[in-house]
């Protein structure tokens, strides 16, 4: 059976700890995708959460983030290097949880400035 938790993991430099919601499906996944929100959104954003759910339910291991500044209740700032070490905090937590496969990272506006970055 398909399911999202809250999760929680470190940030890929260790600086702070990065909220996601992940999305596991009924089978062993073998691919995974991170989706980040726009710089006025966050993970809640119901085109990630369909993205998401759309990748679940094909198999996928899916995790939407937020982004610290968010949990921070600060404006995003256009410096993405702090946005980047949470994105690859993301990819290191899904690669724990999937030893193997692809991982792919898309995001929504600033998300997906966030992802070319990596």
């Amino acid at each position: 059976m398909p399911g999202e938790s809250e999760v929680r993991f470190p940030t890929a430099r260790g600086a702070g700890e990065v909220r996601g919601i992940l999305h596991e499906p009924s089978v062993a996944a073998n691919l995974a995708i991170v989706l980040a929100h726009g710089r006025s959104g966050d993970m809640r954003n119901r085109l990630l959460r369909h993205l998401a759910a759309a990748a679940c339910d094909a198999g996928w291991l899916a995790l939407r983030l937020n982004f610290r500044c968010v949990d921070a209740k600060r404006t995003a700032s256009r410096d993405l290097s702090q946005k980047a070490d949470d994105l690859l905090g993301a990819v290191r937590f899904l690669r724990r949880r999937m030893a193997m496969g692809p991982i792919f990272v898309a995001g929504a506006s600033m998300g997906a400035r966030v992802c070319a970055r990596g």
